[in-house]
């Protein structure tokens, strides 16, 4: 039976159109407090959240918010952690607690990746555990390429031991297809490619993209090469586009260089493929969780950033609505309503940013491109670096940036003061004259951001 409503997860056996239960991101109501009751429709919860049945739409359960978001402290909304961050802390999305697949938590509460080849480590050196296809060193903690069919390799590199049904060639320290056991029919275990039947091993008739096959049939495949997925006929067939490795034509389980398999809100993999984003080479579990970058950016965490750059940084003061923070305000209050309003102030910045400098169109999300790096106690200064994107000169670059800001409005903040110059590219600067000591207005104290816009 199909509900009347699009996002409910069962409904009514009377009434279809009166939801039960809601998929993630969703609430019915039914189990909400009186006052956000709803009843029968799913309505949405706050963006990044999937359960809010307590607490209703528009809003956000404790334990609600998705892998990589956090509920800041007095709030009921998720917002997006960074640095790469799988959890962060509720006082500041920057300060990760702990990090995702192949990364890192470092001191100073940030996510970096591992070493080549490393599952899981502890630092830029240390390993503790390696992907598939590595061999781990106990010694020195780290992980190896292994060569084809080999189990171990020596302390000079090279390989000592093979899988069962494989023999080493010690002329070319590789491992190759062992069946010297069918001249007295005592195999137990066959190469890939082989069967095994009454104690002998038989060549597969299905060519090299089927590593086993029946005992009965030769031409029966039960287990495809990494590529491929069995279909119903026990035949091998190539993985969707983009998908390295596939349990079946609509399930990915490893992703094609540049690629990675998508999370479902309740962090598992719903075997769906989607593009890293632009300047990552490789990345994991989403899109902007890069593990290396394209040619001209660096990693920086788990972002690439550009080579050429340009370095902002503003003071801020109230808005004319003090819509995200007032001068009244108290500092730890000016902290707490600027976490919650950086979306805000994010978008409206990205907005202003002159096209040249942007890597995609201008509906792209802004936190994909604004990395946000650092906070502490201070006035309210914003300092960021943005890639110079098609920009090839650092002076024009920088006057077209200082420009761009100098002729903003800013929604619900003012730009008391600012200051362009570049790193990559030749010195200069354009700085717009601190108003705060001009007019001696007195800069209410709040937090400091480090953006990274790239």
């Amino acid at each position: 039976m199909s509900c009347g409503d699009s996002n409910a997860l069962t409904c009514s056996r009377i009434n279809i159109n009166y939801t039960l239960t809601c998929k993630d991101g969703y609430t019915g109501g039914h189990f909400s407090s009186s006052a956000v009751t709803t009843g029968g429709t799913c309505q949405a919860c706050a963006s990044f959240c999937k359960t809010c049945q307590f607490t209703g739409p528009g809003n956000c359960d404790s334990t609600g918010c998705i892998k990589g978001t956090v509920q800041i402290t007095g709030t009921s909304n998720c917002t997006k952690c960074f640095q790469g961050c799988v959890t962060c802390s509720a006082s500041d999305p920057n300060s990760c607690t702990s990090c995702g697949n192949r990364r890192y938590l470092t001191t100073s509460s940030t996510c970096e990746s591992c070493p080549t080849g490393c599952k899981t480590c502890t630092s830029a050196t240390l390993c503790q555990s390696c992907l598939k296809g590595y061999f781990y060193s106990s010694t020195n903690n780290s992980c190896t390429t292994l060569p084809a069919f080999c189990v171990s390799i020596s302390t000079a590199g090279v390989c000592d031991k093979c899988f069962a049904g494989y023999a080493l060639n010690t002329g070319t320290n590789t491992c190759v297809a062992d069946t010297s056991c069918n001249a007295t029919s005592s195999c137990t275990i066959c190469p890939q490619g082989y069967t095994l039947a009454s104690g002998v091993c038989s060549v597969c008739t299905l060519g090299s993209n089927c590593l086993a096959c029946s005992s009965t049939s030769s031409s029966t495949c039960i287990k495809c090469n990494t590529g491929y997925y069995l279909d119903s006929a026990n035949a091998c067939q190539t993985c969707t586009a983009n998908c390295a490795a596939c349990d079946s034509s609509t399930f990915c389980t490893t992703a094609a260089t540049g690629y990675y398999v998508v999370l479902s809100p309740s962090d598992s993999y719903t075997g769906v493929v989607a593009q890293c984003y632009s300047t990552c080479a490789t990345c994991v579990d989403q899109s902007e969780f890069c593990l290396s970058c394209i040619a001209g950016y660096t990693l920086v965490g788990t972002t690439c950033r550009q080579n050429f750059y340009l370095v902002i940084s503003l003071i801020l003061g109230p808005g004319a609505t003090n819509s995200i923070f007032g001068s009244g305000d108290a500092t730890n209050l000016q902290a707490s309503k600027t976490i919650r309003n950086i979306g805000r102030f994010g978008q409206h910045f990205f907005g202003i940013i002159p096209s040249s400098f942007k890597r995609a169109a201008s509906s792209e999300p802004w936190d994909n491109t604004c990395q946000l790096n650092s906070m502490k106690a201070g006035s309210v200064a914003v300092n960021m670096n943005v890639g110079a994107g098609t920009n090839t000169n650092s002076v024009s670059a920088q006057n077209s940036m200082s420009n761009a800001i100098a002729s903003s409005s800013g929604d619900g903040y003012t730009v008391l003061s600012s200051s362009v110059s570049s790193v990559g590219g030749s010195t200069s600067s354009d700085s717009g004259a601190n108003l705060g000591l001009i007019l001696g207005l007195s800069i209410p104290l709040s937090i400091l951001r480090i953006f990274y816009v790239i």
